[in-house]
């Protein structure tokens, strides 16, 4: 179907190209057309359709690249697995810190585990002791052969219990790269497991989409798991059968979390060894608040407060809860002014969280915002979060159809995209229409216009430069490309060429500029490893590409301030509710840099503002 498209898209352009060469009598009009057909119109309809075509007839999004760019098997292949490792350590650990929202940690304690398996499942585990299930967990996992279920309530630290086994593994000699995946974005869609390796791993481990076929193929990676329980219902089943497929080479290892409930509904997991993460005990919370006292403010009047509450003190049983009390009693408040009415776990744990919402939202830390406004910015981008499946956001997430289906909105983002761009542009065209006449200057308008709106997806990658391997590589086909479009500039620069007499001279400039541009672009190299250290660096690029992406953005995020849907402040924003504890940074929080990338501090929290309605603030 790829050869067929780009058929089609060469024959209109051939055939757009020869009208306009036989209108300015640069060939002979061929005999079969006939003498009432006007030429100057048809070429304007042809060249109309051939740039929709190269606008609109694409692949769709869902296809994966498959193309192969060899990697120096020594050097390059040692030096890339280096850097990864080096990134994915120093962004586990941030988020690590983020995730326990710089309270004192306390210990999780597991259990072996067989609940959701069933009788056949459970006879292929692999026995774990009880006197080793609460060792490290990366000992766990080597006891589990590599292959690995953890179950648990919500909030209960899995994915805590996964940073820690993460950075475990980094802190490791060797080869294999372990890298933290979340499940959400699987479907029944992809027949095999790889298809969606292929996908979700640059995203993740941030290489270049021209090399994860290779890089999967000749890189060990631990796969570690994350949500399971947040894939579709009607999809789950087909995860795990995937998986099991993808785990019939004995070399695989991979770990798998999913909440308990959800997991009891689904087929057995292909693991070797099954655990899961217990409650905490009262006299664990007790002693570790007691080992803080006067260290930490919120230590002693927690520890105080669940000694007269025993339905608080149940209510933290979950790292989760007990981590958000943490933050709500280190305000400097006793607990009965808190007012804590709920008289059940379930109904308290509820409540600590509206509180901890309630406090983020007019705790400043470094800027300041009106919490009616966090309230409404944070529940649009949990909701478009959650409608892409989407558990990190970057800038460059933000495409046209955050702001819905309305034209109004596009054409006003059009106008915005114009005003900076075509200002310039249109200074030149003025000058070609004294030149050409206003009919050429129509056409070209048109075909500017059909360009943008069919390619209104925002995209951007990070250039290293020139490379003469990468010239000598793609020289064919780069000098292909720049001939077809040169051919089509040079049908424009014969048409100036025309009304200056000398349309040759157009024509010949325009194949000039094409074969120049084809040994340019021949030779550009794309970094293997697109990892962000600052928000904006996707965009930085365009400064060098003459790249439109940076002025494209702004105009969408200008209309998502105006809608009341975003500050314009974006950045500032997000790394202020990092500070809150209701994000998580990827980066260094101090300098806000270092990352490019935030998340929902706990998958509770998200949900919470996916379902949020209009404010009512708690008064407590």
């Amino acid at each position: 179907m790829t050869k067929f498209r780009v058929f089609v898209k060469v024959i209109f352009i051939l055939i757009a190209l020869a009208l306009g060469l036989i209108w300015l009598n640069v060939f002979p009009r061929p005999e079969f057309l006939p003498r009432e057909v006007d030429i100057e119109p048809l070429t304007y309809v042809l060249s109309i359709l051939a740039t929709s075509l190269l606008a609109f007839w694409k692949e769709t999004d869902t296809k994966i690249t498959t193309e192969i760019v060899p990697l120096n098997k020594n050097n390059e292949e040692k030096e890339l697995r280096i850097k990864i490792r080096e990134y994915l350590k120093e962004r586990y650990k941030n988020r690590l810190v983020s995730k326990l929202a710089d309270r004192f940690p306390v210990n999780i304690k597991t259990q072996t585990s067989d609940v959701g398996t069933s009788a056949e499942g459970k006879a292929n585990f692999i026995k774990i002791d009880d006197a080793n299930v609460n060792r490290e967990i990366g000992e766990i996992f080597e006891q589990a052969n590599g292959r690995l279920l953890i179950v648990g309530m919500p909030g209960s630290g899995k994915t805590t219990l996964l940073l820690r086994l993460a950075i475990e593994l980094l802190d490791r000699p060797g080869n294999a790269i372990p890298v933290i995946l979340n499940l959400a974005t699987w479907r029944k869609e992809y027949k095999i497991f790889d298809e969606w390796l292929q996908r979700i791993l640059p995203n993740e481990v941030r290489f270049s989409n021209e090399i994860t076929e290779e890089v999967i193929d000749n890189t060990s990676f631990i796969l570690i798991l994350d949500g399971l329980d947040e894939v579709p219902e009607l999809d789950r089943n087909s995860c795990l059968d995937a998986l099991g497929r993808f785990g019939i080479k004995p070399d695989k290892q991979f770990v798998i979390s999913s909440r308990i409930n959800e997991y009891k509904s689904l087929k057995d997991a292909k693991v070797y060894a099954q655990i899961e993460v217990a409650p905490l005990t009262a006299e664990q919370i007790e002693k570790n608040l007691l080992a803080n006292a006067g260290l930490r403010p919120e230590a002693k009047p927690l520890w105080n407060a669940i000694q007269k509450d025993p339905i608080l003190k149940q209510a933290i049983e979950s790292p989760f809860y007990l981590n958000t009390a943490q933050i709500l009693f280190a305000s400097e408040r006793n607990w009965n002014e808190f007012g804590f009415t709920e008289m059940d776990v379930e109904g308290r744990q509820k409540e600590l969280l509206r509180l901890f919402i309630d406090f983020s939202l007019v705790n400043k830390e470094k800027n300041d915002f009106p919490r009616e406004k966090i309230w409404s910015w944070l529940s649009f981008l949990a909701k478009k979060m959650e409608s892409s499946n989407s558990r990190t956001f970057e800038l460059n997430d933000i495409q046209p159809w955050w702001f819905g289906t309305n034209h109004h909105h596009k054409i006003i983002w059009l106008l915005i995209w114009g005003t900076f761009v075509c200002i310039p542009v249109g200074t030149f065209v003025g000058f070609a229409g004294a030149l050409i006449g206003p009919q050429a200057v129509v056409l070209i308008g048109i075909l500017l216009i059909i360009l943008i709106w069919g390619n209104s997806k925002i995209s951007s990658n990070i250039q290293a430069g020139w490379s003469w391997y990468y010239y000598k590589r793609n020289f064919k086909k780069s000098l292909m490309w720049g001939l077809s479009w040169g051919s089509v500039l040079g049908l424009f620069g014969s048409w100036i060429g025309y009304k200056m007499g000398n349309y040759v001279g157009g024509l010949t400039g325009g194949v000039v500029w094409g074969i120049v541009w084809g040994v340019i672009i021949s030779g550009k190299k794309t970094d293997y490893l697109l990892q962000l250290n600052k928000p904006y660096q996707r965009f930085l690029d365009w400064k060098k590409s003459l790249n439109s992406t940076f002025l494209q953005h702004f105009a969408i995020r200008l209309i998502l301030f105006f809608n009341g849907n975003l500050p314009l402040q974006l950045t500032r924003f997000l790394n202020e509710m990092s500070r809150r504890y209701l994000l998580e940074f990827d980066g260094n929080l101090n300098t806000e840099i270092g990352g490019g990338t935030w998340r929902w501090r706990h998958r509770i929290i998200h949900e919470y503002f996916i379902h949020a309605t209009d404010f009512e603030p708690d008064e407590r």
